[in-house]
C-alpha cells in the first residue's frame, strides 16, 4: 500500500483497522478524519484476522509501534504535521509497552508521557511547575519560619517566589546564608532541579510545530 491515496476516509467510523505487515510509509492521506485521543487509537490494531481480535501476535506492540511510525511518516509526507505529532506521541506509547524494552526506557517514555503528552501538551508542564513550585516555597518558608508563625502576612513573600523561580538565583536571595538550615536548602535545590525539567518539557512542547 506505499503509493496508495487514502482520500476522505473517516477512520473513526470503523471499530477495528488491522495493517498486518503493511508498508504505507509512502502513502498519501488527503482530508481523513482521524481519532482525537489515545484510547480511540487503540483500533488501529496490527491482527493477521481481525475476527479475532484477542489472539496477537507475539512482537504485536513493536508491529504496532512501526505501523504508527510508517502512518506518522505518511502524513508529514502529505503536509499533516498535526496528526503527525498525534502518531508520533502514539507511538512512543506503544514503544513503552513493548516487553523487551529496558527499564529506564520504559521510566523516560512514562515521564514524558505524563510531563507533556510525548512533547503535545503545555498545559500539563505549565501547571505542574506551578504547582510544585508553590509546594516547594512554602515548605522552604516554613524550614526558615517565615510563615505559619502569627497571623500578621508578608506580603512581600509573593514577589520573593518570582525569585525562587530563577534557576541562576543565589541562597541567600531571601535569607542570609547563617539563617539556611538542611531543610531549606534541600528544598532550594529540588525547587530547581524540578522547574529546569518543567521549563525543559514546556518549551519542547511549545516547538512541537517547529520540529524537523
Amino acid at each position: 500500500m506505499d503509493n496508495t491515496w487514502f482520500d476522505n476516509i473517516d477512520f473513526n467510523g470503523y471499530k477495528i483497522l488491522s495493517f498486518y505487515r503493511t508498508r504505507f510509509a509512502k502513502a498519501s492521506f488527503t482530508s481523513c478524519n482521524f481519532p482525537t485521543d489515545n484510547l480511540t487509537f487503540e483500533k488501529f490494531k496490527t491482527l493477521e484476522n481481525i475476527y479475532y481480535p484477542d489472539k496477537k501476535p507475539q512482537n504485536y506492540f513493536k508491529d504496532q509501534y512501526e505501523t504508527f511510525l510508517q502512518l506518522r511518516k505518511s502524513l508529514e509526507n502529505s503536509g499533516n504535521y498535526y496528526e503527525a505529532q498525534k502518531l508520533g506521541a502514539i507511538s512512543k506509547e506503544s514503544l513503552r509497552r513493548i516487553a523487551s524494552l529496558s527499564t529506564w526506557d520504559k521510566f523516560i517514555l512514562w515521564v514524558s508521557r505524563y510531563s507533556n503528552n510525548h512533547g503535545l501538551s503545555i498545559k500539563g508542564p505549565f501547571l505542574s511547575l506551578l504547582i510544585l513550585s508553590i509546594v516547594f516555597y512554602i515548605v522552604y518558608l516554613m524550614s526558615l519560619g517565615r510563615i505559619f508563625v502569627n497571623t500578621k502576612i508578608d506580603w512581600n513573600l509573593v514577589g520573593y517566589y518570582f525569585s525562587f523561580l530563577d534557576l541562576t538565583h543565589k541562597k541567600d536571595f531571601l535569607v542570609p546564608k547563617t539563617e539556611l538550615n538542611g531543610w531549606s536548602v534541600t528544598m532550594d535545590f529540588l525547587n530547581k532541579v524540578v522547574v529546569g525539567f518543567f521549563i525543559f518539557q514546556f518549551i519542547s512542547a511549545f516547538r512541537k510545530y517547529y520540529k524537523k
